[in-house]
């Protein structure tokens, strides 16, 4: 059963980025009709897609799962203007925002 949290969370998130649901679908090498079911709770996210999705956001894929995105500590100071990105481009963000992502959790683990 598909959660509608997540759901609405990936349509924010991704509204908050700039992108087109055709840009998201790119990216995750899906169509665009899945990325349509998944933000309209039609179908059950797969967690592979969550995953990709997340590191394209700069966000961890936790994050989907607030009941409000805007209480999440979301890091947008890397937010693009997605008019004219491709997918080669959304792929070098989402690279680059995981390794920020994994060096600020290194950085957490190391202060604990």
């Amino acid at each position: 059963m598909p959660n509608p949290i997540v759901a609405n969370n990936l349509r924010k998130y991704r509204e908050m980025l700039g992108l087109t649901q055709n840009a998201v679908a790119e990216y995750l090498k899906i169509n665009r009709v899945e990325v349509n079911y998944y933000e309209n709770g039609k179908r059950v996210i797969p967690v592979q897609i969550l995953e990709s999705f997340s590191n394209l956001a700069g966000i961890n894929a936790s994050d989907l799962l607030e009941d409000k995105v805007e209480d999440t500590s979301v890091n947008l100071s890397f937010a693009f203007r997605a008019d004219d990105l491709n997918k080669s481009d959304l792929e070098s963000i989402a690279s680059f925002k995981r390794i920020v992502k994994n060096y600020l959790k290194l950085q957490r683990l190391m202060n604990e």
